[in-house]
């Protein structure tokens, strides 16, 4: 069942089902194309300003270049991969922050072996076609935000 029809199941007015259901459902293609967006513009950026331009990170790089001043190179390169740094960290740190209720791909995995059985003794060979993806799961018994939200989903329902 896909967002648009546990949508259209629940009864919601519409500033609900775009407050609750298509702004959450969205929010990944977002900031994905923000990143990406980003990414390239800072690229182009700075290789139009190691071309043709007379200020910029680019120009004091071509500049430090052709004076053969290392310090002046070495500063500009440090600026421009750390402002590329973080142009693509800062989107993702949000991001993670306006999904937290969503847990990663490995979490998941975990969640649907345990349910079909992976983890018991009378598993069968050959039930799952993907046997490097096997231990997979294993990593979010290693992740701590996983027993966080399991806790808190655990307290939520009135379990101990």
């Amino acid at each position: 069942m896909d967002v648009s029809s546990r949508g259209r199941v629940l009864p919601f007015s519409a500033w609900q089902k775009l407050r609750l259901v298509v702004l959450p459902g969205s929010i990944p293609s977002i900031f994905t194309g923000l990143r990406y967006g980003l990414t390239h513009a800072w690229i182009a950026l700075v290789s139009i300003e190691l071309v043709a331009s007379s200020e910029g990170l680019g120009y004091l790089l071509v500049r430090g270049r052709q004076m053969f001043w290392l310090d002046t190179v070495l500063v500009s390169m440090i600026v421009i991969g750390l402002v590329g740094f973080v142009t693509d960290k800062v989107p993702a740190i949000v991001e993670q922050h306006l999904q937290r209720w969503r847990i990663d791909d490995a979490q998941c995995r975990f969640v649907n072996y345990a349910a079909v059985g992976l983890f018991s003794r009378t598993r069968t060979p050959g039930r799952f076609p993907d046997p490097m993806g096997a231990f997979e799961p294993f990593r979010a018994l290693f992740n701590p935000q996983f027993f966080r939200r399991w806790r808190r989903s655990a307290q939520r329902l009135g379990a101990n």
